[in-house]
Formats: C-alpha cells, sequence, structure tokens
C-alpha cells in the first residue's frame, strides 16, 4: 500500500485515474484530521468539492463515451455484414455474366462502389433493385444460390441498417458528449489532481500515520 504520486498517477488510463481520484477524494474528505491538515494549504472542504465536481463531469464523459463506443461496435458490425454480403453477390453476378460484359455494363452493374464512400449505401440498394427488376438477370445466379428471395431479404436488411446508421450518427453529432469533450474534462481533473498530490505529498511528508490512511 502506498501514496499515490502524480508521476504514476498520469501513466494510468483514463478509467482508472478516475477511479483513483475518486478514493483519494473521499478519503481526504472523509478524514477530519487529514482536513485539517489540508486546508492551511488551500485544500478545505470547498476546495475539494471543486474536485468532486470535476471528477463527476469528467467520469459522465467517459462512460457516455464508452456507451458510444460501444453502440458503435454493434452498428458497425451490422454495416460490415451488409457490404461483406453485396460484396459476394456482386462477385458472383459478375462470374455469372463474365463471357456477356455488355450486360453486366449495360445495368449499371459493372463498378461496384468503393468501401467509405458516401453512397456506398445507395449504390448497394441500386444494385439490388436492377436485379429484383430484371428477372432474366437472376437466371444465371441461381446456380449460385442467389435467388430472388435472397435478393429481397438483402435489400430489406439493407435499408435497416442504413437507418440504424444514420440514427446513430444524428445521436452522436448532437450530444456533447465526444472524444473532444471527454479529453476536455479528463484534463480539467487530471491538472487539478496534478496540484492535489503535490498538495498532500507536502502537507503530509513528515505525517506517515495520514498517509496510512489514505494509502491504496
Amino acid at each position: 500500500m502506498v501514496l499515490m504520486d502524480k508521476r504514476t498517477y498520469h501513466t494510468l488510463d483514463a478509467e482508472k485515474r478516475l477511479e483513483i481520484a475518486a478514493k483519494i477524494l473521499y478519503a481526504t474528505f472523509s478524514k477530519q484530521d487529514i482536513l485539517a491538515e489540508l486546508a492551511t494549504f488551500g485544500y478545505g472542504r470547498e476546495k475539494l468539492e471543486e474536485g468532486f465536481n470535476l471528477h463527476v463531469k469528467a467520469d459522465s464523459s467517459i462512460s457516455r463515451t464508452t456507451k458510444n463506443e460501444a453502440s458503435f461496435k454493434e452498428v458497425e458490425e451490422k454495416f460490415n455484414n451488409i457490404m461483406n454480403d453485396y460484396y459476394k453477390i456482386y462477385d458472383l453476378t459478375k462470374l455469372a455474366f463474365k463471357s456477356t460484359p455488355e450486360i453486366f455494363s449495360k445495368f449499371g452493374l459493372k463498378d461496384a462502389p468503393a468501401h467509405g464512400t458516401r453512397n456506398f449505401m445507395m449504390k448497394i440498394e441500386s444494385f439490388y433493385n436492377i436485379l429484383l427488376s430484371n428477372p432474366f438477370l437472376l437466371t444465371p445466379l441461381n446456380s449460385y444460390e442467389i435467388t430472388k428471395e435472397k435478393i429481397e431479404l438483402k435489400r430489406k436488411e439493407s435499408k435497416a441498417a442504413v437507418q440504424e446508421y444514420l440514427e446513430y450518427i444524428t445521436s452522436i453529432g448532437t450530444t456533447p458528449y465526444d472524444d473532444n469533450i471527454k479529453e476536455e474534462k479528463m484534463l480539467a481533473l487530471d491538472n487539478w489532481m496534478d496540484e492535489f498530490l503535490s498538495v498532500i505529498d507536502i502537507a503530509l511528508r513528515y505525517r506517515p500515520d495520514l498517509q496510512a490512511e489514505i494509502t491504496l
């Protein structure tokens, strides 16, 4: 069990720094004898409440960002599945018409959209619509188990994934809890803790008995 020094504190990740800051703040705030020592350096209850407020703001930003990241992974996974399904069907369609490439080109099927382009999902929907609107294009695909029903299902899944993706982008675009805010709130807490840990080191340097009460 040791008293946390600021050098070690700054090597920890954000979640761990939040945990350490909370433990130190609660320990010092609840010990009258420690408060008395810190008060002589300007760190009485009012100053510690300032630290608590910074901690609450940083913790809220980290928690919200973590939830956003988890949500994004779920949306991204569905989005990637849609892309993978599309490229599989696209490649099989291209293979089916390798002996008649002019048909493939005539219906605008020649070029697959690149990953990450803004109109990617629109092109996927257009691709499926072309196949469904021209039944004779589906005939050679049957040998690859690409049926009308399967295309309809993939088009439906594609539309749902696009809607979910757009809703997600809209939601995080209007929330203040983005990465910049997270970094800003954590920096404010880190700067406050940096000075606080220095004050603790000086105030309790010759009071190992009090240090023992806030060791981690």
